[in-house]
């Protein structure tokens, strides 16, 4: 599984901090490894970034 998350930017996240996903109450809870942050800065929405990341670890499946 994938995901695209477009939220609020920190510092701390990276490409080698997993990300946890829970309380939806469907497939989607669970460990997912991210594989590209962006962040990025404008006068309307701040400092925003976008995360995409897949349940296997790009270490471990690097043909996806």
């Amino acid at each position: 599984m994938k995901f695209t998350a477009y939220l609020p930017a920190d510092n701390v996240l990276s490409v080698s901090t997993p990300v946890v996903v829970q309380g939806t109450g469907t497939a989607w809870d669970q460990l997912y490894f991210p594989r590209l942050i962006t962040r990025e800065m404008d006068n309307e929405e701040g400092y925003r970034m976008t995360v995409e990341a897949q349940n296997t670890s790009a270490s471990e499946n690097p043909n996806q």
